[in-house]
């Protein structure tokens, strides 16, 4: 099962974290090794702390537009706390959402999902990305015709593909791609190759298995589900 590496950047420093989240009161003491557990949310993480990093602003710019005092938050932090484990199921999921909010809504300024590159400041993922949303943890990627999804292998999915002109087409099909995610993960509905799915705007698409990957094996965003590709049926 592949891990996901969540990246949170704090204002307090290094040494003072697990201070700082025992003031929280969202751990009862400093972790005795790399396994960290928070009050009330049964996830074993393993974590990682680190000092200030200096290109943290760019890693947010290159998600979406900042403002200004977005750039001056973020350029600010002191030290990163790094959150990796596995989801294997529903509940799990929702346990590490959980650990998120409460560190978002707590003073973390934002989070960077390290297995597929997105990022979010804490307002925008408090107000897009909590609960059972899994958009937050998709990175997608529009390049040669294809809208993609990257970060579905945290989940043990295949990515997935649909044909996309320009920006303005992907924009309807972000809502597609992210509604066979969800219910392919919380429905466990079937997405198997020759199923068919229905978009909201009542066109089909076709299932097919994609046959090469975006990336070699040695890559660190490949995903060794694959990919399934979404084709828009005709007729």
């Amino acid at each position: 099962m592949k891990e996901f590496v969540l990246a949170f950047p704090l204002t307090v420093p290094k040494e003072s974290i697990w201070a700082w989240m025992v003031e929280k009161t969202w751990i009862a003491k400093a972790p005795s090794d790399q396994n960290l557990y928070f009050k009330g949310i049964s996830f074993d993480f393993r974590a990682v702390i680190q000092d200030a990093h200096p290109d943290l602003v760019s890693i947010f710019s290159e998600h979406r537009l900042l403002s200004a005092e977005e750039i001056r938050d973020l350029a600010s932090h002191r030290s990163v706390l790094f959150l990796i484990g596995t989801i294997k199921d529903k509940a799990t999921f929702r346990y590490v959402q959980e650990a998120s909010q409460m560190l978002l809504k707590g003073g973390a300024l934002g989070i960077v999902y390290e297995h597929c590159g997105a990022a979010h400041t804490a307002e925008t993922w408090l107000a897009d990305c909590a609960e059972d949303s899994m958009s937050g943890w998709i990175n997608w990627v529009l390049a040669k015709n294809d809208l993609r999804t990257l970060g579905l292998d945290a989940f043990q999915l295949p990515d997935l593909i649909t044909a996309a002109k320009d920006a303005d087409c992907a924009d309807e099909l972000y809502a597609l791609l992210l509604d066979v995610a969800e219910n392919w993960f919380f429905q466990d509905a079937p997405i198997e190759s020759g199923h068919y799915v229905t978009a909201d705007d009542g066109k089909e698409y076709l299932v097919r298995k994609e046959l090469k990957s975006l990336f070699p094996k040695t890559h660190p965003q490949f995903n060794p589900d694959g990919a399934i590709r979404l084709v828009e049926a005709v007729g």
